[in-house]
């Protein structure tokens, strides 16, 4: 009868003990399962966010190429406003240089104004297209940096959500293995 009793018990301890390997195994592969799940949303998480962070560097790839393009532009103009101030002052030095026959005339001194004048309008121009220039670039510069700004912060929030969701995860996954 003792020994059928240590048998007895020695069969359900046997039991037990395969039982408990069977449950430590199936914990361990729901472990891996949830762990390479985790993997494989962060992978695509990191996916996603390189995606959209190639577009937004090819977007300010463009606005950068624009910017240079509107500012060659502007050079280029400059030049050429130069040039016309060459050729305006090529003509006072010509009137001043020519023999004055019968001292200024009425034409010399409306064609002076007029060129005056035009040079004035041209120097007004000028200002008000680099200060629209100027304005411009600024708030595509502010414009770019609160997108930028905004999007990092999303991507923050979302990793928080995400990666606080997935440690609650975790945390009861432990709590089953300690039961």
């Amino acid at each position: 009868s003792y020994k059928n009793r240590v048998l007895e018990l020695s069969d359900k301890l046997r039991n037990l003990t395969t039982q408990l390997e069977k449950d430590m195994n199936s914990t361990d592969v729901t472990k891996d399962k949830k762990i390479n799940d985790l993997d494989d949303k962060i992978m695509k998480w990191h996916e996603g966010n390189n995606a959209q962070f190639d577009q937004i560097q090819e977007k300010l790839t463009q606005i950068f190429t624009n910017i240079s393009d509107i500012k060659n532009e502007r050079e280029q103009e400059m030049v050429e406003l130069k040039n016309q101030n060459n050729n305006t002052s090529e003509i006072y030095s010509l009137e001043n240089q020519a023999p004055k026959l019968s001292g200024p005339s009425a034409m010399t001194a409306k064609m002076m104004e007029l060129l005056d004048k035009n040079s004035d309008s041209r120097r007004e121009t000028e200002a008000k297209f680099m200060k629209l220039l100027d304005d411009k670039t600024s708030k595509l510069r502010q414009e770019i940096g609160n997108e930028s700004k905004a999007r990092f912060e999303s991507i923050e929030q979302y990793q928080y959500k995400n990666l606080s969701h997935d440690y609650t995860e975790f945390d009861e996954i432990d709590n089953e293995i300690m039961k």
